[in-house]
């Protein structure tokens, strides 16, 4: 296995090098896409029939069809077709457990291919951390063909973990000791996870803010939601412990729900006592309470990341296991079997009553989705890939169209992966917009996805770093990996 998966990397970055120098990536001196529709994600209406001209990996000029084209400028005829910015994946885990055969230079060409061009990697493992920051050094200087990466390095848990190669801390000196460790290793943000307590937490909460540096991730069992706004967490994913707190039964449904996920002679889980008490938390759902939870997360701009579409697969996993997705194509026979209920752990006890209630808990999680938005609570895109069934660059449209179903208009479902993710990761100034000295990250699209959000997927070109692939270049780049993917 070990030398096919190096024949894999060698395969594709050869294919990286070809599309690099192929004459319809060639760099020129300056593009421009003439009679091109603009939709810049500010919520301004499309401007048809423009010419974008792009110089130096910026937009230079956002101008009529009668712009003067400067010469030497290679011309793409984008007529009947919309120009939107590129997408951030703000929940990706291109180094997860269980994805030992997915080479992020893999999922880094899944993505670009789909017009993904950021990825915030919410943390691999301790014993992984090198490695992933010399991806994110090879990102960074162009060896390798890819998008944006932001890493937390590796996850916080407590001293009983989720994953054991997880950090773990068990006293708040351990926890602040964990920051500063990652802080000096480099990563962008810290994760924080399911079953840290709540002493060390808020620990967490205190160095990272001495630190200077951002925690964001789930909201572990032992901590309400509203404190960890007011703690500073940046993003909530998931939306788990919503649905908890917004309950009449709060303070009893947390115990049992904390003595669930302890329980001895099982793995510490926030998903097991969350599906196991969804019926209840549903029955007691207490609007006063969640009206209230939502303004706070309002006053406090934490954001959420419902990752609906890893939701959904948790909830229907039966029923998807057994679909023909042509997606499954750019997977390896071992990554498609460890997909397979009955090889994830956490679905070894589900039941007809467990299916019934993840059902449930689904469609109260659309409920939140749609409360929260209709009262301000900001919004990021993220996939959650590569838990089972969720494609790298693929699922991220499957996500938007969640949001549109979930109640976002398809503006605010696209914002949510390009305005809103600059805004967040405070890059507004270059990303995030199509406008005039922004960064030629861009996406052009056969079908406007303002009237159908699904028209995201209609992918014609994507320029990256100011590089112009072709819908050929990503053809390439798909079949290489589908071509490595049956070899393995």
């Amino acid at each position: 296995m070990a030398r096919s998966f190096v024949i894999w990397i060698l395969t594709l970055l050869v294919v990286e090098v070809a599309i690099a120098q192929s004459p319809q990536s060639a760099d020129s001196p300056q593009l421009a896409l003439t009679h091109v529709t603009v939709i810049d994600a500010t919520g301004a209406p499309p401007r048809s029939d423009c010419t974008v001209i792009v110089a130096n990996g910026r937009i230079a000029v956002i101008d009529s069809a009668a712009a003067t084209i400067p010469g030497g400028a290679r011309i793409i005829d984008a007529h009947g077709q919309f120009l939107i910015p590129g997408l951030w994946d703000m929940h990706a885990h291109a180094f997860a457990e269980g994805s030992a055969h997915l080479l992020p230079l893999f999922y880094f060409d899944l993505a670009v291919a789909n017009g993904v061009i950021g990825l915030r990697d919410m943390a691999g493992f301790a014993d992984n951390i090198e490695a992933d920051e010399q991806w994110r050094t090879a990102l960074q200087t162009g060896a390798i063909l890819g998008p944006q990466l932001l890493m937390a390095g590796a996850l916080v848990d407590g001293p009983n973990p989720t994953y054991p190669r997880a950090i773990t801390v068990g006293t708040p000196q351990q926890a602040r000791d964990a920051v500063d460790s990652l802080k000096k290793r480099g990563v962008d943000f810290i994760k924080v996870y399911n079953m840290l307590p709540r002493e060390e937490f808020l620990a967490i909460a205190e160095e990272s803010k001495k630190d200077a540096i951002p925690f964001a991730g789930h909201v572990p069992l032992a901590v309400r939601t509203s404190e960890a706004s007011d703690a500073g967490q940046r993003s909530f994913e998931h939306l788990w412990g919503l649905l908890l707190e917004s309950s009449s039964r709060e303070d009893e449904l947390r115990t049992k729900m904390l003595a669930e996920a302890n329980r001895p002679g099982t793995r510490p889980s926030q998903l097991r006592p969350t599906t196991m008490y969804a019926r209840e938390l549903a029955e007691s759902y207490d609007q006063q309470k969640a009206s209230a939870l939502f303004a706070r997360l309002v006053k406090n701009h934490t954001w959420q990341v419902p990752t609906l579409s890893v939701l959904h697969m948790l909830a229907y996993i039966e029923e998807i296991s057994q679909q023909d997705d042509p997606r499954l194509r750019y997977f390896p026979r071992v990554v498609r079997e460890e997909w397979k209920p009955s090889s994830d752990w956490r679905m070894n006890a589900r039941n007809d009553e467990t299916i019934r209630r993840s059902h449930l808990l689904f469609e109260q999680d659309l409920k939140l989705v749609r409360q929260m938005h209709a009262a301000g609570v900001r919004m990021l895109a993220g996939t959650d890939s590569t838990e089972p069934y969720t494609f790298p660059g693929f699922t991220l449209h499957d996500e938007l169209a969640w949001l549109v179903t979930a109640g976002l208009a398809p503006m605010e479902a696209l914002q949510s992966a390009t305005r809103n993710a600059a805004e967040f990761l405070g890059r507004s100034d270059r990303q995030g917009t199509v406008e005039v000295g922004k960064d030629a990250d861009l996406v052009l699209l056969r079908a406007d996805p303002l009237a159908d959000i699904h028209n995201t997927q209609k992918i014609e070109a994507v320029i990256l770093h100011g590089k112009y692939l072709s819908r050929a270049d990503l053809d390439r780049m798909l079949d290489t990996v589908a071509k490595a993917a049956a070899q393995n």
